[in-house]
């Protein structure tokens, strides 16, 4: 792993997080290349060619990239600054600040990813354990339901004989209450049909004796008149009293009728209650393995919901961790390297200035070949790392390219001092009035005007034109 710095940041400003992106899916390996203007504009001239190579053997790496001619001419322009005319110019980076940097932020990288590997395995644990605990908890259950079943399939016979049992003796002294009654009930009817009779009778001598009085009545017979009265009085009270006997009896026996029903179904309620309590020994079993099973429940439901707060306290903390190992790897691309070391980008400046403005153009890192030789070839010159290249040489990403103008140009515009310093920095080349330049103009009008775009009038015209360009 190797510690990426950004363009244009001194030894003092340290670690900031910023406009990088994600940078797990590099493999090129990158060193200073640029800490001052000669050593910029040497490694364009190092660099020479990779930005002369021929499009149909480059990778396209995206962003604004400079074609093969305006890259020759940079380089061919930014020669004689340099003062460099062949080989490879050695240059080296404070090896010991960009030490205690990269050690400084592998242990905070370390620490970071110590914190999210214990939450995870925390998180991980906990789930773990709710499963142990839930599969307990399911096999606990499945014994009580097996333990019940066994229980209610015991008792149930016992059961099924008392109540049998219960139901015969209520049977026999159902029979014996309805026996003592009915001797009662029978004894009241003798009575009443008795009485019935004498009733009847006496309805009649009533009849006859009423009859006898109104004939003697008629007759004139006195004597007879009141012997037949007093005859007529007293059967007349004998009826009285025979249908008040007859009244008394039929309300005793009513009130038997009632006592012997009301007798017979508090025996029945009393076994009934027996056979219910014995009937209910299984439905004891039910009711406490249901109660046992709830409270299971109950007890899942609570470590389910402590376990998935603490899961999801622990999968926010997870995120945070996650967040800060991403803005953290915003600053390291894949790299076997044998010591912790700190890696600065390369790109180019170009400066477009007038009497009304001045204007900054970010070039960012340039192509690379695809030829596997000319690639390591080009790799050990660009990184400057010989006898430390293990991985094969890849081209950068946009996401860099993206990461290295927003960072430059937001710098550019908003710090002053960031501006004066890049112009510092800045090798100055007027391309546009060299010779080199006059001739790759003059050669691509004429292919215009070959390819019938341009008429050879208005060539003319923008080659005297172009002398009044200024860069």
């Amino acid at each position: 792993m190797a510690l990426l710095m950004k363009p244009f940041k001194s030894s003092g400003v340290g670690l900031k997080l910023g406009a990088v992106t994600d940078f797990h899916d590099f493999s090129i390996r990158l060193k200073w290349a640029s800490g001052n203007r000669r050593r910029y504009a040497r490694f364009l001239v190092d660099n020479e060619r990779l930005l002369t190579t021929p499009k149909s053997e480059v990778v396209d790496l995206g962003g604004f990239i400079p074609d093969c001619e305006t890259a020759s001419l940079i380089v061919a322009e930014a020669r004689p600054v340099v003062g460099f005319h062949g080989g490879m110019l050695p240059y080296s980076l404070d090896s010991e600040a960009a030490k205690r940097r990269a050690t400084r932020f592998d242990e905070v990288w370390c620490s970071v990813r110590l914190d999210l590997d214990n939450l995870s395995n925390a998180s991980s644990m906990l789930k773990q354990q709710l499963d142990l605990q839930r599969d307990s908890i399911k096999v606990e259950m499945s014994l009580i339901e097996e333990k019940a079943k066994r229980e209610a399939d015991k008792a149930t016979p016992s059961i099924h004989r008392a109540s049998k049992k219960l139901e015969r003796k209520l049977g026999s002294e159902t029979r014996l209450l309805e026996r003592g009654y009915r001797k009662d009930l029978t004894a009241f009817s003798k009575t009443t049909r008795k009485l019935e009779i004498d009733l009847k009778h006496h309805r009649q001598q009533e009849t006859k004796f009423k009859l006898e009085k109104e004939k003697r009545e008629k007759q004139g017979d006195k004597f007879g008149k009141d012997f037949w009265a007093r005859e007529l009085r007293a059967c007349r009270r004998k009826i009285a009293v025979i249908e008040k006997r007859l009244s008394r009896d039929g309300e005793n026996a009513n009130h038997l009728r009632s006592q012997l029903v009301k007798n017979l179904e508090d025996l029945k309620a009393g076994y009934a209650e027996k056979i219910s309590f014995e009937r209910q020994a299984v439905d004891r079993i039910e009711k406490q393995r249901d109660q046992s099973i709830d409270a299971l429940k109950e007890e899942m439901l609570q470590l389910e919901k402590y376990t998935t707060k603490i899961t999801d306290d622990a999968s926010k903390l997870i995120d945070l961790k996650q967040q800060e190992m991403r803005r953290l790897g915003d600053f390291v691309v894949p790299w076997k390297i044998r010591e912790p070391v700190a890696i600065s980008v390369p790109f180019y400046l170009a400066r477009y200035s007038s009497r009304a403005e001045t204007r900054y153009s970010i070039i960012p890192p340039v192509k690379v070949e695809t030829d596997s030789s000319r690639l390591n070839r080009a790799a050990f010159r660009l990184v400057g790392l010989e006898g430390r290249m293990t991985d094969i040489f890849k081209p950068l990403d946009t996401t860099l390219s993206d990461m290295i103008v927003n960072d430059v140009s937001t710098n550019l515009t908003a710090d002053v001092l960031f501006a004066l310093k890049a112009d510092e920095e800045a090798t100055r080349l007027s391309l546009l009035s060299s010779a080199r330049f006059q001739q790759t103009v003059k050669k691509g009008l004429k292919e215009i005007v070959e390819m019938r775009l341009l008429s050879q009038s208005e060539a003319s015209k923008i080659e005297e034109r172009k002398t009044h360009w200024r860069m």
